[in-house]
């Protein structure tokens, strides 16, 4: 019985460790990601700098490019974990709406998105590649099969043709 209490106590320390351990790893995490958003927030405020006035607080793929293209910049984000080879596919992976330009909230969620293994930014352009790919394909396909379908149709025109011609012969 009192090996079962001695247990009991162990395990119910070992529980509140592991709460305690927890805790302390969401308080880091929460941390971290409040410092990468100011940062990330920063980086955004100095390209902005650079943009016309007509941009409306927005910076444009020109823009972008040129200063991501400053081995400051670039050692920036290398820094936050955000590594690419190619700064145009950098900007369109972060330019969800497509329209050339890059508000705040669509730099920062889209960095956030993009964050992670050292070169997640050349997979998406991998996977966006692949993706067009297969629709070119499709495309493709569709065609044949239209063509083939129109080449069915006349072969079988041509046969009946054929076959009525061959039973008025006879």
């Amino acid at each position: 019985a009192v090996l079962n209490v001695i247990n009991a106590i162990f395990v119910n320390d070992a529980i509140e460790s592991t709460r305690t351990d927890h805790d302390l790893r969401m308080q880091g995490e929460l941390e971290d990601t409040k410092l990468l958003l100011e940062r990330l927030t920063t980086i955004f405020t100095k390209m902005q700098a650079f943009s016309p006035e007509d941009c409306k607080g927005d910076v444009t793929d020109t823009i972008f490019v040129e200063q991501v293209e400053r081995e400051e910049v670039k050692m920036q984000f290398a820094l936050l974990g955000l590594h690419f080879g190619d700064c145009r596919n950098f900007f369109r992976h972060l330019d969800i709406d497509g329209n050339k330009r890059l508000g705040i909230d669509e730099f920062v969620m889209g960095c956030l998105r993009l964050k992670g293994g050292a070169l997640l930014v050349d997979s998406n352009v991998l996977i966006e590649d692949t993706r067009s790919l297969l629709m070119k394909t499709a495309r493709s396909n569709k065609k044949a099969i239209d063509a083939l379908s129109e080449a069915i149709k006349d072969v079988d025109s041509k046969l009946n043709g054929i076959i009525l011609a061959g039973q008025l012969l006879s």
